[in-house]
């Protein structure tokens, strides 16, 4: 490993801040630090149609809520900038160049119905799914060929260009993570796009010319990328450059059967989510480290280990050792993080408690929005505050009571149906519904599809999405739970009516 380490964080500000960003940025930093290097912070916002001002700003804030603050980024500069990739296009369009002069790219014009069918096909035989050289009509056009379309304008995209001379011939690269070599064959790998039609890079160009132009050593980063490091490499050979040692973390999971990697359609994975819930910054990064580090526990006691558990990220930072980094990823407990978080908590002293109040409550205030109001107008005695009002949002289960539904005067079954149909429809358009009026458009599908009495529907999913009849406003309440979470409410609800039917 390079003496003058030099790491990455670079995240895409295409929604919420996700608690994957941090964990990976957690191990960066104490990589950096441990070893008197710099922390450097991306912004990969070549994603256009998604990428968002607010959600740059929201990554930044959290990380920095955490403590993990970088040495050079978007908003303190430094001598490899800018570094937002959307300031960088012609940084990439030269490199783009580049590959297409020394024959490593070269130019497709295939429009989206012959992708499509090349596709279909590929599905109709159970073949690998990709834009494959082998079969790349665009790779075999003559020089004249190629100028004749681009007189015509068709517009096309820049494809890399993978060896296929050899069928025996591999891309391989060290993965210091999991301490061996790992390989595949160039036959498996597809011709990606490099640059798209409007210009713009894809990912994987712009982070090796990044990566490489910004004179990053270590690549550490989620084991999702695996599969993207063969093409990074062979870029890196197209170049003609040393590519950055690399090391692919275990992703985080959820506690379920399939151990799935965790994702906002399960649980929260927001920042904020975090932030707001009460969790303080130094309770999640001890989580976060026990979740992917192993420390040395070698002759201590079952109390003395589970002590251990506890540690701060300058304690962390001072014994960094990557070799400790684990290879699995355990499940994401979100039990453990809030009994970590409540030990955190205990250790204050009455200032800092205090303090940590007014945060949060100053915090809260932001992250519930344009539930305020409505908190307001139902904010009539004490023992309804705020917590009465938003714990829905905070609680990953809802703790239902048969007498809230038994009220309903329907049975449990067709409650439970109502539930299910409601859900189908949520999820065939989930993508799509994030505003109160799409929430609302669902649900009216939902009570026309099944002929359902209003009321009833209304004050069914109320009761799965919030646990109370009574409660903060039902569409304003799903906007803010998100669709996603909407869905896990109302299949639990289903199921905890389904299991009580006919009794």
């Amino acid at each position: 490993m390079a003496e003058d380490i030099r790491v990455r964080i670079a995240p895409s500000p295409t929604g919420e801040p996700h608690v994957g960003t941090a964990y990976i940025a957690l191990f960066n930093r104490c990589l950096a630090k441990s070893r008197g290097g710099s922390f450097v912070l991306r912004i990969e916002d070549t994603d256009r149609e998604r990428s968002t001002p607010e959600s740059e700003k929201s990554i930044l804030e959290t990380l920095k809520w955490l403590g993990l603050d970088w040495d050079e980024g978007p908003d303190c500069g430094g001598p490899y900038g800018p570094y937002r990739q959307s300031e960088r296009s012609d940084i990439y369009r030269e490199h783009g160049e580049i590959l297409l002069q020394k024959g490593w790219a070269y130019k497709c014009f295939c429009s989206k119905a012959e992708l499509e069918a090349m596709r279909a096909e590929q599905m109709s035989r159970k073949g690998a799914l990709g834009y494959f050289g082998s079969e790349s009509p665009c790779r075999r056009l003559t020089p004249s060929e190629v100028s004749d379309r681009e007189a015509k304008g068709t517009p096309y995209v820049i494809r890399l260009k993978v060896p296929l001379d050899n069928p025996e011939e591999e891309v391989s690269f060290f993965d210091h993570t999991r301490k061996k070599s790992i390989s595949v064959r160039c036959t498996e790998i597809d011709d990606q796009v490099l640059i798209k039609t409007d210009g713009y890079p894809t990912y994987h160009l712009a982070n090796v010319v990044d990566d490489h132009l910004m004179r990053i050593t270590v690549v550490m980063r989620g084991e999702e990328w695996i599969s993207s490091t063969y093409k990074h490499v062979l870029l890196y050979r197209a170049f003609g450059w040393n590519h950055p040692d690399f090391y692919h973390l275990s992703l985080l999971r959820n506690a379920d059967r399939n151990k799935s990697k965790i994702s906002k359609r399960k649980n929260p994975v927001s920042l904020r989510w975090f932030k707001a819930a009460g969790y303080t910054p130094e309770a999640l990064l001890n989580f976060l480290a026990l979740m992917g580090y192993s420390r040395s526990v070698e002759g201590m006691t079952p109390e003395e280990i589970k002590r251990s558990e506890i540690y701060s990220m300058d304690e962390l930072i001072s014994e960094f050792d990557p070799e400790r980094i684990s290879t699995t990823g355990p499940a994401f407990d979100y039990d453990k993080l809030h009994t970590m978080n409540q030990e955190y908590i205990q250790k204050m002293t009455v200032p800092e408690f205090s303090n940590y109040l007014q945060q949060r409550a100053a915090f809260l205030i932001s992250y519930l929005g344009d539930l305020v109001p409505h908190v307001q107008k139902r904010y009539k005695r004490l023992e309804r505050e705020t917590g009465f009002w938003t714990d829905f949002l905070f609680k990953l289960r809802i703790d239902y009571r048969i007498d809230d539904f038994a009220k309903l005067g329907v049975p449990y079954g067709e409650l439970a149906k109502m539930l299910q149909e409601a859900r189908k429809l949520f999820k065939s358009g989930a993508d799509s519904i994030k505003s109160i009026d799409q929430f609302k458009e669902t649900v009216g599908k939902a009570m026309e599809i099944q002929k359902a009495d209003s009321r009833t529907l209304h004050m069914v999913l109320r009761l799965a999405v919030m646990g109370e009849a009574d409660s903060l406003p039902l569409y304003e309440a799903m906007e803010a739970l998100g669709v996603y979470r909407t869905m896990n409410r109302l299949e639990e609800a289903a199921a905890y009516l389904s299991a009580r039917a006919g009794k």
